[in-house]
């Protein structure tokens, strides 16, 4: 869950869902926050209020008191055709279209959802920072998705050639997970859609993998 100041949207932290916190004031002109609620799999849920106007006798019908803390409730609804989801927490070796092993969480996040419904049928789009052709690392016939290997495959190529086997590896990891190949299709964009200057301090941010739900 993310604490945003709700003048200027700014993040102020994130915490863990099912664990008391303490809320922050602000210190903006309004008092505002706002709770965002994400999972997986689910459309993001958010809650915007001001924390001085919150008595146990006048709350939201969001939240409830209990227990000496106030239990703030989110409904999450499954994400349907036509949303994209960002896979923030998959992570990639320097150059290489092989996963950090720290990724595993959220790739077993996306198997999950893929296993919740075997309608579901998504677009893996990969993202690069900045456009540059430089050398692309991919895996060898050890098929090892999460370790720089031996017999990994190192050859030149365009910032679009990463993106695309960036998403690739995804999928062959899904399909290894027993994931039928024609559910997933992929769309490399290299640099050209990044969210933030390529030399700015949050340029890590551009190197992602989003996922759209296609068929659902």
């Amino acid at each position: 869950m993310e604490i945003v100041d709700g003048d200027v949207a700014r993040l102020i932290k994130k915490v863990k869902a099912h664990e008391a916190e303490t809320l922050p004031d602000p210190k903006n002109k309004s008092g505002k926050l706002s709770l965002i609620g994400s999972s997986f799999g689910y459309r993001k849920a958010q809650h915007d209020f001001v924390l001085a106007d919150i008595t146990k006798e006048s709350m939201p019908e969001y939240m409830e008191w209990r227990d000496n803390h106030y239990v703030i409730k989110f409904d999450l609804v499954r994400l349907q055709k036509g949303d994209i989801e960002t896979l923030y927490d998959v992570y990639f070796f320097n150059d290489a279209a092989i996963m950090l092993p720290e990724s595993k969480y959220e790739l077993l996040r996306l198997l999950e959802f893929m296993n919740s419904n075997e309608q579901y049928k998504i677009l893996l789009h990969g993202h690069t920072n900045g456009n540059a052709h430089e050398k692309i690392i991919t895996m060898g016939p050890s098929q090892n998705f999460f370790e720089l290997a031996t017999d990994d495959v190192e050859e030149p190529g365009s910032a679009k050639e990463l993106s695309y086997q960036r998403a690739l590896v995804i999928k062959e990891w899904l399909v290894s997970q027993g994931i039928a190949e024609n559910r997933i299709g992929i769309k490399a964009w290299g640099g050209s859609r990044m969210i933030y200057d390529k030399n700015s301090s949050y340029a890590r941010r551009n190197v992602r993998v989003e996922v759209e739900v296609v068929e659902d």
